[in-house]
């Protein structure tokens, strides 16, 4: 059965959340209602992003500044039904950890806010591992980027959210830059959707964005121009956070001042477009700020 995975802005508040929570598809909470278990040998503080591999393993940005990690974690595979902790995958170049994406060269992509810079590490299913094991340090890819915070690839492309430029950076897979988007008010996060379509949330904006990666169209003084995905609604997004897709045919965004998960009706479209005037709550008054979130089967 499939299950909602939530990130929180965590930290050293009483009312911190620093696990990732889960909830049903019917919005309640699930059982167990937190994925990762306990365990002496690490602390959790501010987890972030988050994403798998092929063989099912969690990998968690655990993004406190005094502990800058990602963390392996194994699924379930006893009655508590939560993730076991495995190692800290990687360390090394990290600095205040927001986002990782596996690349199309299977190895892990790190974007940390404070370095502004992306880091790799060999996966476990790198294609140059160039003899070494999973999770060493392979270098810095991506540098420079102001403010950095949500990255994403559509397997030619890489592209970083640029919040002080208010705009998203376009990389080629040797980590050139090729080109920036037009102007978008404090870009966040950003989602592939696996096959065409990048989603881009306007942090301060309360939007979000869409950019067809098959057919960009014409581009000005070499930017690309996204189109409007969402924008308004009641209850509309206070700070968009973490984009999703549930398996309901609607779009979810974590609206992270609102504490509030919301649901779009997706329209066929082309480009795609989510219906603000049919915005529901999915989950309501959240007791911290949500940050990402994932449906995962």
């Amino acid at each position: 059965m499939s299950t909602w995975f939530v990130t929180f802005h965590g930290g050293d508040d009483t009312h911190a959340f620093n696990n990732i929570h889960v909830y049903t598809t019917d919005g309640d909470e699930a059982d167990p209602d937190k994925a990762l278990k306990k365990d002496d040998d690490v602390e959790l503080n501010e987890v972030r992003g988050f994403t798998t591999d092929a063989a099912g393993n969690l990998y968690v940005v655990n993004a406190h500044k005094s502990l800058s990690q990602i963390l392996l974690y194994a699924p379930p595979s006893s009655s508590s039904g939560k993730y076991t902790f495995q190692r800290v995958f990687a360390h090394k170049g990290l600095s205040h950890p927001f986002d990782a994406v596996f690349g199309p060269d299977g190895d892990l992509y790190v974007a940390s806010q404070d370095s502004n810079a992306v880091t790799v590490y060999v996966g476990p299913d790198s294609a140059d591992p160039d003899g070494q094991g999973p999770g060493t340090f392979k270098g810095t890819f991506i540098s420079g980027v102001g403010r950095l915070r949500g990255i994403a690839c559509d397997g030619k492309t890489w592209y970083a959210a640029d919040a002080d430029a208010n705009a998203v950076r376009m990389y080629n897979l040797d980590g050139d830059q090729m080109s920036t988007s037009i102007a978008i008010q404090e870009p966040i996060h950003l989602l592939y959707d696996g096959s065409r379509y990048l989603y881009i949330g306007s942090g301060d904006g309360g939007s979000v964005l869409v950019y067809d990666t098959q057919n960009p169209g014409e581009a000005s003084d070499n930017q690309f121009a996204p189109s409007t995905y969402i924008s308004g609604g009641d209850p509309a997004i206070d700070q968009t956070a973490g984009l999703a897709f549930g398996n309901d045919g609607c779009f979810y965004v974590a609206s992270r001042k609102g504490k509030q998960i919301l649901k779009y009706p997706i329209n066929d479209t082309t480009p795609p477009t989510a219906d603000a005037g049919q915005v529901s709550v999915f989950l309501d008054d959240l007791k911290d700020n949500p940050e990402f979130l994932t449906l995962m089967p």
